[in-house]
C-alpha cells in the first residue's frame, strides 16, 4: 500500500470549511464531526504505509494521528488556522542514539528516501539548535499527492 492509494475523503478546500464549521460551533455537528473522523483514519492509513516505508530502509518508529478533540481545541486556539494546512495532525517519530553527525545521516536517508517515493522534495525543519518550546528535533516532512501535509519523521 503507497500513499497515493490513500486519497483523502475531501479535497483542501472542503478540508477548510470543515475546519471553520467545527471552529465556530460548539458543540460540532454530527456531521461534521464524522466527516472529520473519516480524516482522521486515512491519516491513520498513511501511518501505516510510512511505518511499512521505514521498515525498508531498516528504520522504525513510533506513530499517531492527532485525536479529535487535541484537533478540535487547536482550531479553536488558533483562529483562522487553515485545517488543511496544520502539518502536525499525523505524525512519526523515530529516534536515533548518537550524536548529530548519526541524525544528519538518517535524514539524508529519510530525505532521499521519501523524495523519491513521493517525487516531491521533503521539507526539512532543524530544532537542534533553536528549541521551540524545549523541544529539540529535527523534522523531515513529506509531501504525497492527495494529502495537505504529513509529518514524516521527527528526531
Amino acid at each position: 500500500m503507497y500513499f497515493l492509494d490513500v486519497p483523502l475523503p475531501i479535497s483542501k478546500q472542503k478540508l477548510n470549511k470543515l475546519g471553520e464549521r467545527i471552529a465556530a460551533s460548539d458543540p460540532p455537528a454530527k456531521e461534521d464531526l464524522q466527516l472529520l473522523n473519516d480524516v482522521l483514519r486515512a491519516y491513520q492509513s498513511i501511518l501505516v504505509t510510512v511505518e511499512e516505508q521505514l521498515a525498508l530502509i531498516e528504520l522504525s518508529a513510533t506513530s499517531r494521528v492527532k485525536t479529535r478533540s487535541v484537533l478540535i481545541e487547536k482550531l479553536r486556539r488558533e483562529r483562522g488556522m487553515a485545517l488543511a494546512r496544520v502539518q502536525d495532525m499525523a505524525g512519526a517519530r523515530t529516534v536515533i542514539e548518537g550524536g548529530w553527525a548519526e541524525q544528519n545521516a538518517t535524514v539524508e536517508q529519510l530525505t532521499r528516501h521519501f523524495d523519491e517515493w513521493t517525487g516531491k522534495p521533503s521539507k526539512v525543519i532543524d530544532r537542534r539548535s533553536s528549541p521551540s518550546h524545549g523541544y529539540r528535533a529535527v523534522h523531515v516532512i513529506v509531501f504525497p499527492e492527495g494529502i495537505p501535509s504529513f509529518p514524516r519523521a521527527f528526531r
